[in-house]
């Protein structure tokens, strides 16, 4: 009986830690990805200010 026991919360916990593992993986992407359009952004607007005539 208590080898069954264990066996059903070992169960449980592995797919709770895959579950967790996945969310903080999806969560680092997200992160890396604003990061990047953020960069992006940046550079964009580095890149036309750099490409203006200059006055005076």
């Amino acid at each position: 009986m208590g080898r069954i026991i264990g066996t059903i919360l070992g169960a449980i916990l592995a797919l709770w830690l895959a579950f967790m593992a996945a969310g903080w993986i999806v969560a680092t992407l997200k992160t890396f990805l604003i990061i990047g359009l953020v960069a992006m952004a940046v550079f964009i607007v580095v890149w036309l200010m750099a490409r203006r005539p200059h006055r005076g």
